[in-house]
């Protein structure tokens, strides 16, 4: 308890220090049961963190966040592997709209290049990272690159400004790492930071001019947090997202500003998802490699 709470005062010095970078992320997190659906609000300026709503009825997970046309989209996925496009907005309630069919394997995070096109990343049972463009005005999904190695599972951020996609990924040790993506040229997956550390498997949102942001998760356990990243240095804490539950869902987007309203939410325990909450955290520890 002591340690917790000097590690708490640590994160918030090093947010004071470092200056409060105005941002409005969302981020999906585990429900009471660990259930990847819980959508929570994270104001960096304000250093808060607070949940909106549950996604659905608890009985499909939700994998990676982008935010484009007024809406979020979010991949819902059965527990057993099976990938659906869905949308939802802030004033839905936590009601999610199904579009259409992905395929297998799509956890490794969702990102809007334009209006009208996504990419995401998927990952098949060995852990190779596939990137995928997805069309929303076509209904269809298309593939652009197997050639990116393992372990792309923690996250999907686009920079317009470069052109490039930026990924979280895992080695052979578990280490995290950033990584740039050219989708224009396969095979491309570069390291744009130092080793993070490891367990970084929340996130990753390029927010312009307030910065790259990423979600960490202790690697057995513990408080996720919020950090701020460099390209071509690290990772810099700013802000503790709660002891429990867990952020490891890949999901972490800019967002529009939403004045919550009070209440709980609401969380019901389907068995499967309890099984695959208390499997996920090994699960997600697939190394980059190549």
């Amino acid at each position: 308890m002591k340690t917790n709470m000097i590690r708490f005062g640590i994160l918030l010095l090093a947010l004071c220090a470092t200056g409060a970078q105005a941002a409005i992320l969302y981020a999906i997190s585990g429900d009471d049961f660990g259930i990847p659906r819980r959508v929570n609000q994270i104001d960096t300026s304000a250093a808060t963190v607070t949940p909106v709503f549950d996604l659905g009825d608890g009985s499909l997970g939700f994998f990676g966040l982008t935010f484009v046309n007024n809406q979020f989209y979010t991949v819902a996925n059965t527990g057993f592997g099976n990938g659906t496009l869905h949308s939802f907005s802030l004033t839905d309630g936590g009601t999610t709209t199904p579009l259409f069919g992905l395929g297998p394997g799509f956890v490794g995070g969702l990102v809007a290049q334009s209006d009208t096109q996504l990419y995401a990343l998927s990952n098949d049972f060995t852990g190779a990272s596939s990137l995928h463009a997805i069309d929303l005005t076509g209904a269809s999904v298309s593939l652009v690159d197997t050639g990116l190695g393992f372990g792309l599972a923690g996250g999907l951020t686009w920079d317009p400004d470069s052109s490039l996609l930026y990924a979280l990924g895992s080695d052979f040790s578990f280490v995290q790492t950033l990584y740039s993506i050219d989708p224009t040229a396969p095979g491309s997956s570069t390291a744009a930071t130092d080793p993070l550390g490891m367990g970084i498997i929340g996130g990753v949102d390029h927010a312009g001019v307030d910065g790259i942001f990423a979600i960490g998760n202790q690697p057995f356990g513990g408080p996720s947090e919020l950090l701020s990243l460099t390209l071509g240095s690290g990772g810099t804490p700013l802000l503790p997202l709660a002891p429990f539950p867990s952020y490891t869902f890949s999901a972490l987007t800019s967002g529009p500003a939403f004045d919550v309203p009070p209440g709980d939410p609401v969380s019901a325990p389907p068995v499967v998802w309890l099984l695959l909450a208390a499997l996920w955290p090994l699960l997600r520890r697939l190394p980059k490699a190549g």
